[in-house]
């Protein structure tokens, strides 16, 4: 299709990038694509709007949590071909809004980073632990503490 569309000069196919090198691959693109309606937590959007790329995805949980639509990339409602079309359309022919996006994109992804991401874990299970102290005094735990510190007297 490409060579039929005689765009090969603009078209490369790499097959599988190692994982180490795929930091240096995104930057070379102009926004990134998806049509993946089963992510969860979909890394790969979260890695290309770290590297300031706009988004085009399918309202869906995981993408539709990530992507901001109109600020971040484009999201679309249902499988609707015709929209994602237009909608990719629109981010290869608008360089000022595909840029502004971008950069809105690599802001957002900051939330996701892997620092901030692990202390609201720990965070988590911090509380966790904290909120479920009174569970360690039992009844069972109290009567034995107050055994033990009765036969120590």
């Amino acid at each position: 299709m490409v060579q039929q569309m005689g765009i090969e000069s603009r078209v490369r196919f790499t097959g599988i990038i190692p994982y180490d090198l795929l930091p240096s691959y995104l930057p070379m693109a102009d926004a990134f694509v998806t049509a993946s309606i089963s992510e969860v937590h979909p890394l790969s959007v979260i890695e290309a709007m770290a590297s300031g790329l706009p988004v085009l995805g399918i309202q869906s949980p995981g993408v539709g949590d990530i992507v901001e639509d109109g600020i971040t990339g484009y999201l679309i409602d249902g499988e609707d071909l015709a929209t994602f079309t237009a909608k990719m359309v629109r981010m290869a022919t608008d360089h000022d809004k595909r840029k502004r996006m971008g950069i809105e994109a690599r802001k957002a992804a900051d939330q996701y980073a892997i620092e901030r991401t692990t202390n609201l874990l720990v965070e988590c299970y911090q509380h966790a632990i904290s909120s479920n102290a009174w569970r360690k005094r039992s009844w069972t735990m109290r009567i034995n503490r107050m055994l033990d510190r009765w036969r120590r007297s």
